[in-house]
């Protein structure tokens, strides 16, 4: 029953490639800039917990020495103006004619596409990120306060990606089926990263689909009985 909702839930291969595609477009453009550090994908797409939820989440990280004045670590400069620098060149390189946009939201620039794939339209949305000076992960944009926010995520990737080839399977799909529950209700009360969250921590080992997904709930809810949920990369 279980591996029926998942096959009922499932973006077609056709939708994946097209996020991948448009994802690996937007990456490669944005890698071109001289300001640039490296690039990285994150969030559904690369995690393999993608349902509806296939607009593809990735980054550009700036170098700082190109940037001194930016951030908490520099003169506290905020990130609208460098974000907005990196929507010019990515309209400036792809261009318009395809129906493209180039929307700000509250930390991405979201790359829209009018073309769509088996009845869904993936969009990419590019967080402009920035190395921290003297602690793990990235400065993020928080555009509506042109302030800068710590996050990590390209450790959070790497952790819900590690473990054996069985174990990252296995965990995706008990990932995928818990936000479809989630997902019943007009206002769900969770987010996908949090239930990715519960799943990193639940499933540490091979297991049927039926034990993962009763092992995430369990782990979730006796963990939010204790405290709020805390992040992986501050636990691993």
């Amino acid at each position: 029953m279980l591996d029926e909702i998942r096959g009922a839930i499932a973006p077609s291969d056709a939708v994946l490639r097209a996020a991948r595609e448009r994802r690996d477009r937007v990456l490669s453009l944005a890698r071109g800039s001289p300001r640039t550090l490296r690039t990285y994908s994150t969030g559904s797409i690369a995690h393999g917990t993608a349902n509806e939820d296939t607009d593809a989440d990735c980054g550009v990280v700036l170098d700082r020495r190109v940037h001194p004045d930016l951030g908490p670590d520099g003169k506290g400069v905020g990130p609208r103006e460098v974000v907005e620098q990196v929507r010019s060149l990515l309209r400036e390189k792809m261009g318009t004619d395809e129906g493209v946009g180039y929307r700000l939201t509250k930390r991405a620039i979201k790359v829209t596409f009018i073309d769509e794939v088996d009845g869904q339209n993936p969009s990419v949305d590019l967080i402009v990120a920035l190395t921290r000076r003297d602690a793990p992960g990235l400065w993020i944009p928080n555009l509506k306060a042109d302030a800068w926010d710590a996050s990590d995520p390209e450790r959070h990737t790497e952790l819900f990606t590690s473990g054996a080839r069985e174990l990252r399977r296995i965990r995706a799909r008990a990932t995928r089926l818990a936000k479809a529950w989630n997902k019943q209700w007009a206002s769900p009360a969770f987010c996908s990263f949090q239930l990715e969250a519960f799943a990193w921590h639940a499933i540490t080992e091979s297991m049927n689909l039926g034990e993962a997904l009763a092992a995430l709930f369990s782990y979730g809810a006796s963990d939010l009985l204790r405290h709020d949920t805390p992040d992986p990369e501050e636990e691993a």
